[in-house]
């Protein structure tokens, strides 16, 4: 095995030689910290979901800034219309090859200041090929604020959504992790608050700042964790009754429990497994 750092692309010594005695030790976490403390690794490119939060979290704080009567329900239906339009797009681009980017072709429909947003979104979500409405899927009174939205601020918002000018590489909704949403999820829950604006003036309009969440009882399940209880769960009941199970988590949070489970149930490698 050659293990490649990205940012210095050097194999001198990088190659590991395996055998059925060593083939997890060489592929297991702690190899790989030992590796990565051994080495002089420069981490200056942030992880897909590291740079994706911040986006969430930039355009959620100028959004409110701009619309101060948008609340955090609102943002929130936006952007999980945004990343569900974002995941059709990316898996039907890995299906055909063909890449598009549909949100802003949508937008570009019309030429006026002002943009539909909600229409946009409803647009787009049908040119990646989806039959069902957008309503099927989100709240769409939810989204009844951006019907005369900034259409420049729209531009900036989709293109952000693709490619950010801080990253150094597109994102592809489609492989996605749930760990990696389930980390942006936490940051839609992170309420906006103004500062006293009479205590400073200013030009600039201030942007609001993230209330963190109470720490008490917000504790968000790491994705390996909700994966060792759906396989204990499987691994201890017969395959009809595993099939036939329902779950139910009153503080579902980022619902990173239900997801996995009924990935592990729908898992079509498995026999027996319908689309029911």
């Amino acid at each position: 095995m050659s293990y490649v750092n990205s940012l210095n692309p050097n194999l001198d010594g990088n190659v590991q030689q395996f055998s059925r005695a060593n083939f997890f030790d060489y592929l297991s976490a702690n190899r790989f910290e030992q590796t990565i403390a051994s080495k002089d690794v420069k981490r200056s490119i942030p992880s897909c979901d590291d740079a994706f939060i911040q986006i969430i979290s930039r355009w959620k704080r100028l959004i409110k800034a701009d619309y101060r009567e948008v609340e955090n329900q609102h943002i929130s239906a936006l952007f999980n219309a945004l990343i569900l339009i974002r995941g059709c797009e990316d898996q039907r681009t890995t299906h055909t090859g063909q890449t598009s980017r549909h949100l802003l072709d949508a937008l570009q429909e019309s030429d006026e200041l002002e943009c539909d947003l909600p229409i946009v979104l409803s647009d787009s979500l049908r040119r990646c090929g989806i039959t069902e409405q957008l309503s099927t899927f989100i709240d769409i009174n939810r989204l009844a604020p951006f019907h005369h939205f900034d259409r420049s601020t729209a531009s900036d918002l989709f293109r952000d959504f693709y490619r950010p000018s801080s990253s150094l590489y597109e994102f592809n909704f489609a492989l996605m992790s749930k760990h990696a949403l389930s980390r942006i999820y936490e940051r839609y829950v992170a309420l906006l608050e103004f500062e006293d604006e009479t205590a400073q003036l200013s030009f600039i309009a201030s942007l609001p700042t993230e209330k963190p969440v109470a720490k008490s009882g917000s504790i968000y399940t790491p994705q390996y964790v909700a994966g060792f209880f759906a396989r204990y769960l499987q691994d201890n009941m017969t395959p009809r009754a595993f099939r036939n199970l329902r779950v139910i988590d009153p503080a579902c949070g980022s619902g990173i429990f239900l997801r996995t489970l009924l990935e592990v149930q729908c898992n079509p490698l498995v026999p027996g497994t319908t689309l029911r």
